[in-house]
């Protein structure tokens, strides 16, 4: 009976750090959008800079060793409201310029993480009506959340823009 009682508190927690998002500190102009929040003692940041046409790259990274990495770490239950604020700041994203495609990358060896990532993007799309595409290998994943009812022009400036982050390699 004690292990019940442990899963369900364990499961209570999770579900509570899933449903708490952070408050993010937001900065920046149409082209660059910063937000900056903190979970416990650790930093994040969002940056969503845009690309051509009106397409924008998400990425998140947190301070370390005195520096910004995309490297990611497993911060225990705490990480789940790190993922709930990503995703919060991903709509933030999403209301505030309305893009035609939100493009961001993912360098994780976690299974886990992908099925993540994944799930909140099927989500995002089916919530705002975007289409996803996703490409990569084992270890470096690329998704394209982009609108489907926009021109051809539109449409070849989302693939400008993935090509460019991929030449980048970010």
């Amino acid at each position: 009976m004690d292990l019940i009682k442990t899963l369900n508190e364990y499961f209570d927690t999770v579900e509570e750090s899933l449903n708490s998002v952070e408050n993010i500190n937001w900065q920046g102009s149409s082209n660059e959008l910063i937000g900056c929040f903190q979970v416990g003692n650790n930093k994040y940041r969002i940056e969503c800079i845009k690309q051509i046409g009106n397409n924008y790259t998400y990425t998140f990274s947190y301070f370390i060793n005195d520096e910004w990495s995309y490297e990611l770490t497993n911060l225990g239950i705490g990480g789940f409201s790190v993922l709930s604020t990503v995703i919060y700041g991903m709509d933030h994203l999403y209301n505030k310029y309305c893009p035609n495609s939100i493009i961001f990358s993912t360098i994780d060896d976690s299974d886990t993480r992908k099925r993540l990532y994944r799930s909140h993007c099927d989500r995002f799309c089916k919530k705002n009506n975007y289409k996803l595409s996703n490409r990569g290998d084992s270890k470096n994943l690329l998704f394209v959340l982009f609108k489907d009812n926009i021109s051809e022009t539109e449409k070849e400036e989302i693939f400008d823009s993935s090509k460019k982050i991929i030449e980048q390699g970010k």
